[in-house]
């Protein structure tokens, strides 16, 4: 396990809990569902740090994301490359500065 000062210093991300979806109990569907799944999650934490980001995603997880972004009030913008991936690019938060 890492502590804070190691995390700060590692430009190499791990899993905390290891997780086997390459056997034969998973169709090609059931993985890119966990995919999409996992990469969900990571772009929910991005957006609340508050930064702008982007990152690749799964071009079926496209529509979601894009609620998911409209949800935390911030701008997006998605970008097919190709029938697999996509390109996401998120803006601050629109509420920021409003009063």
């Amino acid at each position: 396990m890492m502590d804070d000062n190691d995390h700060e210093h590692s430009d190499e991300m791990t899993l905390v809990t290891p997780f086997w979806i390459d056997t034969d109990g998973y169709t090609d569907r059931d993985r890119l569902m966990f995919c999409c799944g996992v990469e969900f999650q990571m772009v929910r934490m991005s957006l609340a740090h508050g930064e702008e980001f982007s990152r690749p995603i799964h071009a079926e997880n496209e529509s979601r994301l894009r609620m998911l972004c409209a949800m935390a009030k911030r701008p997006c913008e998605i970008v097919q490359v190709n029938d697999q991936w996509s390109s996401l690019e998120v803006g601050p938060n629109l509420e920021e500065g409003r009063q």
